[in-house]
């Protein structure tokens, strides 16, 4: 493996450490995109511009996940968000309750949407802002999905 199918692996699976490093090791001409992956463990990186490049998140790899935030026995509110914090505060905001329970689920997790299967993957594309309301389940129902 390269060092390019590195980073389209990075980048399609959406990790953000090593998309940035390897950005910053190209940026910074330490390595090649034919170089072989190995080299990338070799060279020694600048730290306080990877920290930057990180931080700012520069390649704008967006890690929201997707949560499952219990209203009642049989609803459940699937929010977009980064962090699980960040979920049950948009939760309170937006039923004005604490939620019963919260779990992550994964975002390669599949579902029929009328008759279409779609993932929380592919359905996070259809927000540009985090925290998101995906939908809200009940047990039989679906609505807003």
């Amino acid at each position: 493996m390269n060092v390019k199918e590195m980073l389209q692996d990075a980048i399609r699976y959406e990790e953000p450490f090593m998309s940035h490093y390897i950005y910053c090791l190209l940026q910074d001409g330490k390595v090649k995109l034919e170089d072989d992956v190995s080299r990338i463990f070799q060279v020694e990186i600048n730290d306080e511009e990877f920290r930057q490049v990180y931080e700012n998140d520069i390649l704008g790899i967006n890690k929201a996940k997707i949560f499952s935030l219990k209203l009642n026995k049989n609803q459940f509110a699937f929010v977009f968000a980064k962090t699980k914090q960040d979920a049950m505060m948009f939760f309170r905001s937006r039923f004005n309750r604490n939620p019963i329970n919260c779990y992550e689920y994964d975002l390669d997790f599949g579902l029929l949407r009328g008759k279409e299967y779609v993932t929380f993957r592919s359905l996070r594309k259809e927000h540009d802002k985090f925290p998101a309301l995906a939908f809200i389940y009940e047990r039989n129902h679906a609505y807003g999905i």
